[in-house]
């Protein structure tokens, strides 16, 4: 019989979790099938997922040659049957029952079910839980009305967080882009969301983002950062020019700001100065047709990112990119310990008074 949901996980060296996600989705009442994408696991995880297919008719694996997440999401999309699709990386978790009570929703007529999230440390402490709206039906231009704390939520990028129409994805061709290592989420999440018309969204955290290491993000080199720039501007002014009118653009060109910011100093971070890879990276981001946005700022350091961009000044705009956290942080270390002997001499002064 056909199952009503697709459930893909991709499974890269996960010997030490891979076991308890797929427990957590075998209890999900709901008729499913499980697609386990081993992505070239080096470690004992294909093991692990040959003994669970072999009790559970319910679980499909599939074998790569180690190509990425994107790769190997796409790869169980191809494969899948259900009605619906969600996607699950092998160390995060949902409430049981999540997806059960998730596809039920479909029933109201709607083309995507969303729901919150909670960022979990690796020893199982809750860093954060994401909120948006209350929960409820809506139609995409209402759901989206909030732009700011729409974008600002992250929700529409966390692929754990959706249950999917297949058919919508393969209708519109929707894919992750297998070039990317940094926004393919965020990209794929918004261009699905552009042939949304309505949804139900549940203001709960059902799902659980577990960081096995939580510096790792911020800590990485990502080398398409200044590729995916472009890519996500497009798609998700894209959608809000769909759904809402021009009062977000205010927010946009903030969100701009901040995503140029960070690609500069992604580059400013782990590349020398006068790095040649990093000057054509950054002449990617300075030939972007969104460079303007940077422009529309009362802030210093947006104007001065423009400026260096649109005049290729790039080995200026990687010393300054560089240099700017270090004065932050050591201005800080300036005005602690300055703090600290005005109140020493405020509290001695008041003894002297008393």
């Amino acid at each position: 019989m056909k199952p009503i949901l697709s459930i893909v996980v991709p499974v890269y060296n996960a010997e030490a979790f891979v076991a308890r996600t797929i427990e957590n989705l075998l209890a999900e009442n709901v008729s499913k099938e499980i697609i386990l994408v081993n992505d070239g696991s080096t470690d004992s995880s294909l093991e692990i997922l040959q003994a669970y297919a072999s009790k559970y008719s319910c679980i499909k694996i599939i074998n790569q040659e180690n190509s990425g997440v994107s790769s190997a999401r796409n790869v169980g999309m191809d494969a899948a049957i259900g009605e619906y699709i969600f996607f699950n990386d092998c160390d995060d978790i949902q409430e049981i029952g999540t997806l059960t009570r998730a596809v039920d929703y479909f029933d109201m007529g709607v083309d995507v079910v969303i729901f919150s999230y909670k960022d979990v440390g690796a020893r199982g402490k809750i860093l954060s839980v994401t909120n948006y709206l209350s929960t409820g039906y809506y139609s995409i231009e209402k759901w989206a009305s909030d732009v700011e704390g729409l974008i600002n939520s992250h929700i529409v990028s966390c692929s754990g967080t959706t249950v999917r129409k297949l058919s919508i994805l393969r209708e519109y061709n929707i894919r992750y882009n297998e070039s990317l290592n940094i926004y393919e989420d965020v990209i794929f999440g918004f261009e699905y969301m552009c042939f949304v018309n309505k949804l139900y969204y549940i203001n709960e955290p059902w799902y659980s983002y577990v960081h096995i290491n939580p510096h790792s993000l911020f800590q990485g080199y990502h080398n398409t950062q200044a590729q995916a720039v472009p890519l996500l501007l497009k798609t998700v002014e894209r959608f809000f020019n769909k759904v809402i009118d021009a009062e977000y653009i205010p927010y946009i060109y903030k969100y701009a700001q901040i995503i140029y910011k960070a690609a500069v100093q992604n580059e400013a971070k782990h590349q020398p100065f006068f790095s040649f890879d990093a000057k054509c990276k950054l002449k990617t981001i300075a030939d972007s047709p969104y460079l303007e946005y940077c422009n529309v700022s009362d802030s210093l350091l947006p104007k001065m990112y423009f400026y260096c961009l649109s005049h290729h000044h790039f080995t200026l705009l990687m010393f300054l990119a560089g240099l700017y956290p270090k004065v932050v942080s050591a201005g800080w270390r300036i005005v602690i310990p300055i703090g600290r002997f005005v109140r020493r001499k405020i509290l001695h002064n008041m003894k002297k008074l008393s």
